[in-house]
């Protein structure tokens, strides 16, 4: 059994030098990196994982395969305690969300301006005070069920 290696230049410019290495064997025919990839991008494409893994296992280790492809060994995952986290130095408040304060302010600034138009209302249309407690029991309704809603 004989192995041949064919090169091709891909550039015709002196300084860029592309070029793509293929591996014939007189078992195989001459399969390129590029293609094996594109053969796995298109199984992954069609949404068959199992047929992709099992491709690249297949071509693992074969001459024009994919050598290093999940050859490394794989680390497990650890949760750490907040007292671990501490001693190595990390700020366990960084891996919170941020907090927003700006829906807050908003939300004060609106407070503010309906008890400021509540006022203007009731000097403008002399409301009575029962009218005054209707009025702002239903505001308040309305304000309960909004916080209530969007709470979630």
């Amino acid at each position: 059994m004989g192995t041949s290696v064919c090169f091709l230049n891909l550039s015709s410019c002196p300084r860029l030098r592309l070029s793509t290495f293929r591996i014939l064997s007189s078992s195989e025919i001459g399969v390129s990196r590029r293609q094996v990839l594109e053969q796995v991008d298109k199984e992954l494409s069609k949404g068959d994982e199992r047929a992709a893994l099992s491709l690249v296992k297949d071509l693992q280790g074969k001459p024009g395969g994919l050598r290093c492809f999940a050859a490394a060994r794989q680390v497990p995952q650890r949760l750490y305690t907040l007292d671990e986290l501490r001693l190595n130095g990390i700020e366990t408040a960084s891996l919170l969300s941020p907090v927003d304060s700006t829906l807050g302010s908003i939300e004060r600034n609106l407070q503010l301006a309906a008890i400021l138009g509540g006022v203007a209302a009731w000097n403008a249309f002399s409301f009575n005070p029962q009218q005054i407690l209707f009025i702002s029991l239903g505001f308040l309704f309305l304000w309960t069920l909004d916080l209530v809603i969007f709470s979630f």
